[in-house]
This record gives structure tokens, sequence and C-alpha cells, in this order.
């Protein structure tokens, strides 16, 4: 327990030490690309699940990347816990090997996201009245999205030594694309500095969305092959 660090801002911060924080106030949760690292979150994900702790006044945005925005779909399902356990269970027991290739872990991904989120209950998913998903995902641009590994590689290296001067060129090498399940975007795409695009969620692109945020070049590079 010594190990674990609790941050928050000032504000916040001022609010928890008076006894005034409320889960009613949270508007917003999210799931950032942490890789297997998000299975550490998983026992706090499925307290706030069981408990019914958010989205109890207003919806609450889950706003996720790779990992969050594959946690976060499952709360939007019908069973929302049996669906995260399946989450769980599916890619605990997922395995790769050196025989792999961009195809086949792109078709071991697929089968992670087809075994919890069913195609009969994206409906429902979409008219959730207690959450509203958000997933944020990268188009890759240049040499980067090509399908020859060499030239993603190349790409990928160009694309660190650009971003190393300033992070500006990241937007050299890839898009931002956030997919959202609401009547708008997030605040957050509306705003004049974001540098992007916005595309809302129905039942024949929330599997990609997910799919595509979870995806890694040079490791899932087809994706885009297969859509």
């Amino acid at each position: 327990m010594s190990r674990i660090r609790i941050k928050a801002g000032k504000k916040i911060y001022e609010i928890i030490k008076d006894g005034g924080f409320n889960f009613d106030s949270v508007s917003t949760y999210f799931g950032p690309a942490v890789g297997p690292r998000w299975l550490i979150a998983s026992g706090f994900d499925l307290t706030l699940l069981k408990g019914g702790f958010l989205g109890r006044s207003k919806p609450v945005q889950l706003v996720g990347s790779s990992a969050g925005a594959f946690r976060f779909a499952a709360w939007l399902q019908p069973e929302a816990i049996q669906s995260y356990n399946k989450l769980l269970n599916t890619y605990i027991n997922v395995t790769y090997s050196r025989e792999d290739t961009p195809a086949t872990v792109l078709d071991k991904m697929i089968g992670v996201i087809n075994e919890y989120l069913e195609d009969d209950a994206l409906p429902f998913a979409l008219a959730n009245k207690k959450y509203r998903l958000v997933i944020i995902t990268a188009r890759v641009r240049g040499l980067v999205a090509f399908k020859n590994i060499g030239l993603q590689k190349l790409g990928l290296i160009t694309c660190f030594v650009f971003n190393y001067f300033s992070r500006e060129n990241i937007y050299k090498f890839a898009d931002r694309v956030v997919f959202y399940n609401a009547s708008k975007p997030p605040a957050f795409c509306l705003k004049s500095q974001f540098r992007g695009t916005y595309v809302q969620m129905n039942e024949i692109n929330f599997k990609y969305a997910v799919l595509a945020s979870g995806a890694i070049p040079l490791f899932a590079s087809v994706c885009r092959q297969r859509k």
C-alpha cells in the first residue's frame, strides 16, 4: 500500500479534504492506453460498476483509448459486469508467439472483441442512459500507413525524430479521430486547439472503433486493409 500514489488537482483536493466530494459531480471518467496495466484498474472498474456510483444523476462520459476503450465498451452492455469479466478472461488467456503475423494478431484482437461485445447488444449500448462512450483513435499517415513493415519502421523512426523537436510534428504522421456516442461531440473536440476529426458511433462502426483504438503499427498493420 505504501507504493500507491493518489494525485488530485488543487481544487478537487480541497473539495475532497473538506468532505464535499460526491460521485454525482463526476462528469468524465478517463481510461488511458496503458497496455496490460489496465488489469490493475479492473477491480476499481468493477467496484464502480457493481455499486452503480457513476451516472446516477446525469450521464457520464467514458473517454478511453486502446485498453481504456476496451474497458469502457463493456460498461455500456446490458450485462455490463458479465461483459467486463468476459473481457478480462479472454484478454488474459489470449496468447501470442513469434510465429504470429500482423494478420493473426489482428484476428486475435477481433476474437477478444467479439467474445465480450455481442452484436445484438449494440443498440442497447448506443442508447445507454448512464454512460456515453468516447473512443480516441489515430489514423496514420505517410510512411507509417504503408503495409510494408520496413517502410512502417522508417516512418516510425522519422516520427520519433520529428516529435523530439516539436510535439506539433506528430500531426505529420497521424490524425486524431474521435468516435463518440452522444447527440453531439465531446466538448474537447469543439475547442479551437483540437486537431482532428470526430465521428458519431453507430452499430456498424462501434466494434471497429474499439478495434482501431487498440491497433498497433507493425503488429496490427493490416487493420486498415481488413476494414
